[in-house]
């Protein structure tokens, strides 16, 4: 068998390549939790699948509150210091019309809190023997009218995370 000069050539080229091939070594570091309990923050009727309806009084002038009743409990580390839940909007909530937008507040109410949320994480429930804890999301437009007529629709973003 009779080989080129450029078959060759082409050889030593992959080997000279292949063995200045370089391996590059990522760790990640990685973590579980096995909870011992459990952690819920839940709507009485379900979390709504569809737009919240935020009605107007039209004699008033002003927009009622939405109420959403919850059941939140935090087992999973009981004791001196578990039980315990935070909650915090991922973005301040608007709702947006064709003529403007509302400003809305959104709280967390218990029997012993009664909390606006904003973006920074803020304690909704206390329990260091982690007992289920009833009580109410509420959510208001904040800004005082008058109000421009027309359709206005937002989102309310919230995160609930367990201390551990």
């Amino acid at each position: 068998m009779k080989f080129s000069k450029k078959h060759i050539a082409g050889v030593i080229f992959f080997l000279a390549s292949a063995t200045n091939a370089e391996t590059l070594l990522q760790n990640i570091q990685v973590r579980a939790v096995v909870p011992s309990g459990s952690f819920y923050v839940n709507a009485l009727e379900g979390w709504p699948s569809g737009p919240v309806q935020i009605g107007y009084d039209s004699n008033r002038h002003v927009f009622n509150h939405h109420h959403l009743g919850l059941r939140m409990k935090n087992s999973i580390q009981s004791g001196a210091t578990g039980g315990k839940i935070m909650a915090r909007l991922a973005y301040p909530p608007v709702m947006r019309g064709v003529r403007g937008q509302m400003s809305v507040d959104v709280g967390i109410k218990t029997e012993n809190t009664d909390v606006i949320l904003g973006t920074t994480p803020t304690l909704i429930y206390e329990d260091a023997a982690g007992d289920e804890i009833m009580g109410h999301l509420h959510i208001k437009v904040k800004d005082a009218g008058p109000y421009a007529p027309g359709n206005y629709i937002g989102t309310v973003a919230l995160e609930f995370d367990s201390v551990l």
